[in-house]
């Protein structure tokens, strides 16, 4: 085999591994930018019993994961381009051995991680439709469907093909990437809907203008799920489309510090809106994991307040202001 220069410009595994990695770096240093104001907010939500257990725990798993996928990934940059004495770098040869156990660790990171944002956004839109089954019957079904392609694309990468210019046999991949994004879209469809149909009573008591002035809590609340949904969405679209090239490398490595920094800035942003709905309380929208039932009436002028962040016993009590 011909070993492609490297430093020529061509765009093949070896190269787009090693733009994956820089671009890895640069995200996961933003992510640990963000993590220890989500580690507070995940902290004063837990003493106050307005967040479950299991959110910690998972934050703390996927944060584990997206680290040793870094780690993973420098080792095996280390490795593809270190050098002895009288011998010539090969990365290409080291990348295309897709059965090295560095690579079928960092797939299983790469497989996991998404799992478990596909599952906690499920749970989200059960908590805030309140526990309605038949609401996520189709993204509960999703999930499932997920878990089998990811099972299968672990089993596949190792004994599929790659040649230099990308994978060859990477059709589960692209099926498993491609669920992922209709759930996404279809959860944040079905969360974007409720807060809006819940909300939307405050048109009686507000002109348009001041709904949707930059003061409004509720168009806060939406423009965190629009903007959340909608990067991580085209980043899904990035790795369904690039799934059969080398560019595909490149976006590949970064996608588990993009997913993480993505849902960090959600869980900060969402305390952010919550402090604002306690300085507006006539638009108390915000964005957590429970859900607190608050019935509007135009004598008291009340709103109902949907809570993401936890599900605890409490989620269909109903509070005046």
């Amino acid at each position: 085999m011909t070993e492609p220069n490297i430093t020529s410009g061509e765009l093949n595994i070896a190269t787009g591994e090693l733009i994956g990695l820089w671009l890895q770096l640069f995200v996961t240093g933003a992510y640990l930018m963000y993590l220890p104001r989500c580690a507070i907010a995940l902290w004063r939500d837990w003493k106050a019993r307005s967040s479950p257990l299991w959110l910690p725990l998972a934050c703390a798993l996927m944060f584990i994961l997206t680290m040793s996928d870094l780690t993973l990934g420098l080792v095996r940059a280390y490795q593809a381009f270190h050098v002895n004495a009288g011998q010539l770098a090969d990365p290409l040869t080291y990348y295309l051995d897709s059965r090295t156990p560095l690579n079928l660790t960092k797939n299983v990171a790469n497989i996991v991680l998404p799992l478990i944002l596909d599952a906690i956004i499920v749970y989200r839109t059960y908590v805030i439709w309140e526990m309605q089954v038949k609401v996520i019957a189709i993204p509960a079904f999703l999930v499932l469907v997920n878990l089998v392609f990811g099972v299968l694309a672990l089993i596949a990468l190792p004994l599929g093909r790659m040649e230099a210019s990308g994978l060859v046999s990477s059709f589960t991949l692209q099926y498993y990437y491609i669920t992922t994004f209709c759930l996404n879209v279809l959860c944040s469809g079905l969360i974007w809907w409720k807060i809006w149909s819940i909300t939307s009573g405050v048109f009686r008591f507000s002109s348009l203008s001041q709904y949707w002035s930059r003061g409004s809590v509720m168009s806060q609340v939406l423009d965190v799920l629009m903007q959340s949904a909608a990067i991580y969405c085209a980043y899904l679209l990035v790795l369904i489309f690039s799934c059969r090239t080398s560019v595909f490398f490149m976006f590949v490595n970064p996608f588990p510090a993009v997913s993480m920094l993505i849902f960090s800035m959600l869980i900060v942003r969402a305390r952010d809106t919550r402090a604002a709905s306690v300085d507006h309380p006539s638009f108390s929208t915000t964005v957590r994991f429970r859900r607190d039932s608050h019935c509007m009436d135009i004598q008291q002028t009340r709103v109902h307040n949907i809570d993401l962040e936890a599900a605890q016993g409490t989620h269909n009590n109903t509070h005046p202001q």
